[in-house]
This record gives structure tokens, sequence and C-alpha cells, in this order.
């Protein structure tokens, strides 16, 4: 609820980096190429290389106006989002 999306190492069970989100996440999801999608609201923010280093800015967004989206994943060998109302 803090509106942020966070990055853990689970081997050592260490934070690694946080990511803010405009609205609580609803949903998450990692690409075959590991880019990182949250899901928040009306909003979709795509991180590339997330799990490398500590981004400063998403690498694509997506605002869907009026909607409130409820899922969304990769569609497999691609990374093109498929999304849910």
């Amino acid at each position: 609820m803090d509106n942020q999306v966070t990055v853990w190492d689970v081997r050592k069970y260490d934070k690694v980096h946080s990511y803010f989100s405009n609205n609580p996440a609803t949903w998450v999801d990692i690409s075959q190429k590991n880019l990182l999608a949250v899901g928040s609201g009306p909003h979709v923010h795509v991180w590339k290389d997330a799990f490398l280093s500590k981004q400063h800015k998403p690498y694509m967004r997506h605002l869907l106006p009026g909607k409130m989206l409820v899922d969304g994943m990769f569609c497999p060998y691609e990374d093109v989002l498929g999304l849910g109302k």
C-alpha cells in the first residue's frame, strides 16, 4: 500500500531496490526477456533491466483512461502484453 514495487533477492532474503507505482500494484509479470510489467489502476509500467540495476524511469508506460486493470501478462516468447479489464 506504499506504492512501491520491491525487487528481492530471495536467495539472501535481501531487498535489492524498489520502484514507484502510481497506485498500489494489482499485478506484475516478468517476460522471458526479463522485462518487468507492473499494473496499477489504469497504468502499466514496463521496466527493462529491472533486476540488474536500479532503473530511474520505466522503459515504457501506458495509460488506459477510465479502465481498472486487474490482470496482465506477457505473451510467450514475445514482449507484448495482454491486458485484462
